[in-house]
């Protein structure tokens, strides 16, 4: 049969939420690619306040609620939030599985 991964659970590496060291080019450390994707996300929005607040959160609730709370939900332009939000998403995913070995040979052994 086939095996799905839940990307909302944090108990495959392939999630987003799943715990993951690993540290951006200017030392900021992050606990998963998805604390650094809402990082990006309130930075995107202007709301540097919230991005310091995310950043320094370890949990995943509040760093959600921070950026829900950041984040305007009416985008001008479309085409320019989906480029900044791949682009964030790949920054982030290539952060954690560069820098977490075992979770690189993971990946790469699929």
């Amino acid at each position: 049969g086939r095996s799905y991964v839940l990307f909302y659970s944090n108990k495959s590496i392939y999630s987003n939420h799943h715990p993951s060291v690993f540290f951006d080019k200017g030392g900021v450390r992050y606990s998963t690619s998805e604390q650094y994707y809402m990082m990006r996300t309130a930075c995107y929005f202007n709301d540097l306040s919230a991005a310091e607040r995310i950043r320094k959160s370890n949990s995943k609730v509040a760093q959600k609620i921070l950026v829900d709370q950041s984040v305007d939900l009416i985008i001008d332009d479309p085409f320019s939030w989906d480029t900044v939000s791949q682009n964030a998403m790949y920054d982030g995913l290539l952060m954690k599985f560069t820098q977490n070995m075992d979770m690189r040979k993971s990946l790469l052994d699929t």
